[in-house]
C-alpha cells in the first residue's frame, strides 16, 4: 500500500494505527513486523507512540534504514570487524591525504566538506554531482582560454578519482564504513549471497516505510529485496515534500512502486491538521506549478484564526530590521521560527537577532562568516585606517592587487605611509603605486562602512584580485552580503566592533542546538533559526520566510525544470511549517532589477488578494 501524507495529516499516526491493528486485530506477532525510518530520533518517536496505544508495540523492530542493513551486513563472517565511522574519523583519514594542496583551513574545510558531499551522492547514484568536478565546464572553461583543455579537465577528474581512492582504502584498513557503505554492501550481500537474502526475506513479514519520498536508489532495491518472499510493504510519503535529491534521493520511486507492485493499493490523506486555510491555499498554489507530482486536493482541519504577511522591502537591511521588529513586538518565541534556504543565510539572520538581542537558536553549526580570505582581506583596509595603522593589518591587503611593496620596507608595528613614500622615491613605478594607495586609503577613512567596501572592490580593483570560475563567484557573493551587513552602521570602528562582540559570541555558542540538546532550555523562549531542510518534521506557530528573491530562493540560476521543482517543494515544506502566522518578505527592485523570487510571482495574485490589513510593506505587493 502507497498512502500518500500531505503535511500535518498525521502519518505517524497511521503507522502506529497499522502496527497496532496487525498485532491486536489480525494477530501478527510483533517481532515479524518492520518498521523503517530516516532518522534514530523519528524510529525513537515512532516505538513510543506506537507502544502508547499498544503496549505490545515494545517488541516490534524500529530502526533506520542504515541501522537495519548494519545488522544484516555484521550477520555476514565478512564484516563482523566493521564499525561505522564518525564525521570525525573521517576528515582525520581525508585531511592527510590533502597536504599537498597546501590549503588554509577555512579551504580544508570547504573542500573536505565538499568532497565528502560528493562522494556520498556517487555512493548512492552511481553518477557525479554536477556541482561537483564538472568536466564539461572545466573545459568550456579552459577552451576560451585558448589552452589544451581536455587533458587538463581529465587529469583533474584523475586526480579526484585518486583521492577517493586513496581514501576508501584508508577507511577499509581502520575497519570502516560509512553510512553510504552500509547501503551498498547491504545490496552486494543480498544479491551475491542467497542464503544470507533467504534469510533476511524470512525474518520479517510486514515491513512499514516512514518518508518514503526520500528513498534512494539502493534503498530501495534493497527494500525490494527483503519484501520479495511476503510482499507486505506499506510505504508512507509525499512527494510534494521530496527534498534531498543532492544525497540521492528520487521521489519518482513513488512512482515506480505502482508499477514495481500491480497489485498494491494507493490511500490519500487529504486533511492538513497544522497550517491554517490561509497558509494552506498559498502552499496549494505555489506546489500546484510542479508537473512531476501526484495530483491531490488537501483541505485544512485547522479552522482558527490564521494570516499571511507579505511584505518588499528596498534592501536587505530594511527586510531584517522589519522581520526582528515584529518579533520583539509580537513573539512568543517558543513557537517562532525563521526559516532559510541556506546556511550563511541562517547566519546573517542570527547576526541581526544578535543586533536587536533577541534570544535564538540554531540547529545549523554556525560557519564564521567573517573568517573567509576575501572578507579577512577587505575588513583589513577598514581596520587599517581606523585601529592605528598595524603592519599586519597592511600586509594583509598591501599586495591586493600587486603593487610590489615588499615586507622589507616595513620594519615597524605601525606604517607611516609617508615615510614608506619616501623609501620608494628612487622606484617610479612603486612610488606611484604607494602613492595611490595612501590617497586611496585617504579616502577610505572619510567613507561611511558601505561606501569603503564599495571603494576598495571597486576603484581600489579588490575585485580583479578574486579567483576564477566558480570560486571567484562565491567570493564576490560573499562580498555583497559583507556590503549588507555593513549598511546600518556609519563608522569603521562601530562596524569593526559589532564583528569583533559576535565573532566571540559564536566562539562561546558554536553550533547552537540547546532546544534539542538541553530540554531545561525549553522556557527560555528562543527563536528557532534554521534552513529549510532543517525545518522538515517541524511546525511553529509563527514563521518567517525573508530573503524571497531570485537567486536565493530558489537557490541557484539557470535552474533545470527538475531543480527548480525541488526548489519549490522546498519552499512548500517551509510554508507548511506555519500554523497561525506566515510572513513571506523580499527585496522589490533594486537598482531597476526586479529581485523578486520566481515563487514570489507565481503567488502575486494570492497575496495582492489579501485584506489591506494583512500587508505590512514599506513597498507592497
Amino acid at each position: 500500500m502507497l498512502v500518500l501524507a500531505g503535511p500535518g495529516s498525521g502519518k505517524t499516526a497511521v503507522i502506529t494505527q497499522r502496527i497496532r491493528y496487525l498485532v491486536e486485530e489480525r494477530h501478527i506477532t510483533p517481532s515479524d513486523i518492520l518498521t523503517i525510518t530516516f532518522t534514530k530520533a523519528a524510529a525513537l518517536e515512532m516505538k513510543q507512540r506506537a507502544c502508547q496505544i499498544c503496549q505490545s508495540a515494545e517488541r516490534a523492530v524500529f530502526g533506520t534504514f542504515h541501522s537495519i542493513f548494519f545488522q544484516i551486513i555484521r550477520s555476514s563472517s565478512k564484516f563482523q570487524k566493521y564499525s561505522i565511522m564518525t564525521e570525525q574519523q573521517k576528515l582525520q583519514i581525508l585531511r592527510p591525504l590533502l597536504k599537498e594542496k597546501k590549503l588554509d583551513s577555512v579551504q580544508m574545510a570547504s573542500f573536505c566538506e565538499q568532497f565528502l558531499t560528493d562522494l556520498s551522492f556517487y555512493k548512492n547514484t552511481g553518477r557525479e554531482r554536477e556541482s561537483s568536478v564538472s568536466i564539461d565546464k572545466k573545459e568550456k572553461e579552459l577552451q576560451q582560454k585558448g589552452e589544451l583543455y581536455k587533458s587538463e579537465a581529465e587529469a583533474e577528474q584523475m586526480q579526484l578519482y585518486e583521492l577517493r581512492k586513496a581514501y576508501e582504502k584508508s577507511c577499509r584498513q581502520r575497519w570502516l564504513l560509512d553510512f553510504d557503505d552500509i547501503l551498498l554492501e547491504c545490496h552486494r550481500l543480498l544479491t551475491e549471497d542467497a542464503g544470507l537474502c533467504d534469510r533476511w526475506q524470512r525474518r520479517f513479514r510486514y515491513i512499514l516505510i516512514d518518508e518514503f519520498q526520500d528513498t534512494n536508489d539502493v534503498q530501495y532495491q534493497i527494500i525490494k529485496l527483503l519484501s520479495a518472499n511476503y510482499k507486505n510493504l506499506f510505504v508512507v510519503g509525499d512527494d510534494d515534500q521530496a527534498i534531498y535529491s543532492f544525497r540521492g534521493a528520487d521521489p519518482s520511486y513513488m512512482h515506480r512502486f505502482l508499477e514495481d507492485f500491480p497489485q498494491s493499493r494507493q490511500v490519500n490523506l487529504n486533511i492538513n491538521y497544522r497550517c491554517g486555510d490561509r497558509i494552506l491555499t498559498l502552499a496549494a498554489r505555489s506546489i500546484v506549478h510542479n508537473k512531476n507530482r501526484f495530483e491531490k486536493e488537501i483541505e485544512a482541519g485547522n479552522t482558527g484564526e490564521n494570516r499571511v504577511i507579505a511584505a518588499c522591502f528596498q534592501n536587505r537591511t530594511e527586510e531584517l530590521s522589519f522581520l526582528t521588529e515584529e518579533i520583539l513586538t509580537h513573539r512568543n518565541a517558543k513557537q517562532t521560527a525563521i526559516l532559510v534556504r541556506t546556511n550563511r543565510m541562517a547566519e546573517l539572520v542570527a547576526e541581526a537577532c544578535f543586533s536587536r538581542q533577541i534570544p535564538y537558536c540554531m540547529r545549523e553549526k554556525k560557519q564564521d562568516f567573517y573568517a573567509q580570505k576575501c572578507i579577512r582581506e577587505v575588513l583589513a583596509v577598514l581596520r587599517f585606517v581606523a585601529e592605528g595603522r598595524k603592519r599586519s593589518d597592511f600586509m594583509a591587503f598591501m599586495n591586493r592587487p600587486m603593487r610590489y611593496i615588499s615586507r622589507e620596507l616595513l620594519q615597524q608595528e605601525t606604517v607611516d605611509l609617508q615615510a614608506l613614500l619616501q623609501s620608494c622615491r628612487e622606484d617610479a613605478l612603486l612610488y606611484q603605486a604607494v602613492q595611490k594607495l595612501q590617497k586611496d586609503l585617504a579616502m577610505v577613512e572619510r567613507l561611511d562602512p558601505f561606501g569603503a567596501i564599495s571603494y576598495i572592490r571597486k576603484v581600489m580593483l579588490y575585485d580583479s584580485c578574486l579567483s576564477p570560475g566558480e570560486t571567484g563567484e562565491k567570493e564576490r557573493q560573499a562580498l555583497d552580503e559583507l556590503l549588507e551587513r555593513c549598511r546600518e552602521f556609519h563608522s569603521h570602528k562601530a562596524f569593526l566592533s559589532h564583528i569583533e562582540t559576535y565573532r566571540k559570541e559564536l566562539e562561546q555558542e558554536d553550533g547552537r542546538k540547546q532546544f534539542e540538546a538541553d530540554p531545561g532550555n525549553a522556557e527560555q523562549n528562543l527563536v528557532q533559526i534554521m534552513t529549510y531542510h532543517g525545518s522538515k518534521g517541524l511546525e511553529f506557530d509563527t514563521v518567517f520566510l525573508p530573503f524571497l528573491n531570485s537567486g536565493d530562493v530558489p537557490h541557484g540560476r539557470n535552474l533545470s525544470v527538475m531543480e527548480l521543482e525541488e526548489e519549490r517543494r522546498l519552499f512548500y515544506v517551509a510554508v507548511t511549517r506555519a500554523k497561525k502566522s506566515l510572513y513571506l518578505s523580499c527585496e522589490g527592485r533594486v537598482q531597476g532589477e526586479n529581485r523578486q523570487s520566481v515563487f514570489w510571482t507565481e503567488l502575486k495574485d494570492y497575496l495582492e488578494s489579501l485584506e489591506p490589513s494583512s500587508i505590512s510593506s514599506s513597498n507592497s505587493t
